[in-house]
């Protein structure tokens, strides 16, 4: 009989991956959230900034979120912004829960 002392780290590992080798996907998934949420908080603070320049103050709308494109009036840059901030938020904190 082997002591526990005998086993190496990688027969550890090997017996690791041999356990959870059905929960693939699902680890799979946790460790893709985990990379989007690095970019994805950085890109919270993003609508606050277009809401503060192009809505209250008199830059340009940037042009990745330009009321034209989706064939709106520039009134529409506010409720546009706003839905960006929420849907932000929820990306960020939905995969916390």
């Amino acid at each position: 009989m082997r002591r526990p002392a005998d086993l190496s780290a990688f027969r550890i590992y090997l017996r690791a991956f041999r356990e959870t080798h059905g929960f693939w996907p699902h680890l799979a998934a946790i460790l893709l959230l985990g990379l989007l949420e690095a970019p994805l908080g950085l890109l919270v603070p993003l609508p606050m900034k277009v809401i503060l320049d192009s809505v209250l103050g008199a830059a340009p709308a940037p042009a990745w979120l330009d009321p034209a494109l989706f064939g709106l009036t520039r009134e529409a840059l506010f409720p546009l912004a706003i839905g960006l901030a929420v849907l932000f938020s929820v990306l960020t904190l939905g995969h916390r829960t």
